[in-house]
């Protein structure tokens, strides 16, 4: 679907979505992901942007019926894995 603005993606809960997208490209200057998530509709973690080889992945997890928390993992060249995560969000 086409967002409502500057051609921006939408998508629907249930449709579980895929979008091929070359993060591996050339480099960007700026990019906005923006999240919106219902923490009673979550179970556990789901990926919100894994690229194609998983170097590269953010996910969210539900901590209560009330809150999630957002993780952004990235895997170098020699497989040392840096992981941050935001604190809980409601």
């Amino acid at each position: 679907d086409i967002g409502r603005f500057n051609g921006a993606l939408a998508f629907a809960a249930a449709d579980a979505d895929l979008v091929a997208w070359p993060i591996a490209g050339t480099a960007m200057t700026d990019i906005t992901i923006e999240l919106w998530a219902r923490p009673d509709s979550l179970s556990g973690t789901r990926d919100v942007l894994v690229n194609s080889d998983s170097r590269i992945a953010i996910r969210v997890t539900q901590d209560s019926a009330t809150t999630v928390h957002v993780s952004a993992t990235m895997v170098e060249n020699n497989g040392t894995m840096h992981t941050i995560s935001s604190a809980p969000v409601r």
